[in-house]
């Protein structure tokens, strides 16, 4: 008698596929260009230091440091820094010449003479950097007057 044979089948073959993916490249730059305006300053320092705590009627001087960020000289025959709001701490007048021309690049600190005020507080005052017709930026002092 003859044994029952049965082949075994072949596993099946595997066929590589292609799989597509698809990537994406950019090209495009974003180039951010920043224009500066002919006019405007940048406050660099302010002393004394907000929250300073002075005695009252306490004489001292208020100094602004600013740079010139913009793109046209500062002329001194032109540019004031002018009180505009706050209180009125300054000794003499409610504004300060420019004492030079001032390039783009440079700094320049005005200094105001000034008196604490009598009464124990918070006073605070803002200052303008102008022209005849622009305000090119403002510093602002903050004091804290103690009895």
């Amino acid at each position: 008698s003859t044994p029952d044979y049965s082949p075994t089948p072949a596993p099946p073959t595997w066929t590589p596929v292609p799989i597509f993916t698809k990537t994406f490249t950019s090209t495009a730059t974003l180039a951010i260009t920043e224009t500066p305006v002919p006019y405007s300053c940048a406050v660099v320092k302010v002393e004394p230091k907000a929250g300073t705590k002075l005695p009252y009627r306490a004489d001292f001087d208020a100094r602004f440091t600013l740079k010139n960020n913009g793109s046209k000289d500062w002329l001194a025959a032109n540019v004031d820094l002018k009180y505009v709001s706050g209180e009125k701490m300054q000794k003499y007048a409610d504004a300060v010449d420019l004492g030079k021309d001032v390039k783009p690049g440079e700094e320049y600190t005005f200094v105001v003479d000034m008196l604490a005020p009598d009464n124990a507080g918070s006073y605070k005052a803002t200052w303008n950097l102008v022209d005849s017709s622009n305000v090119y930026c403002s510093v602002t002092i903050e004091i804290q007057v103690t009895r």
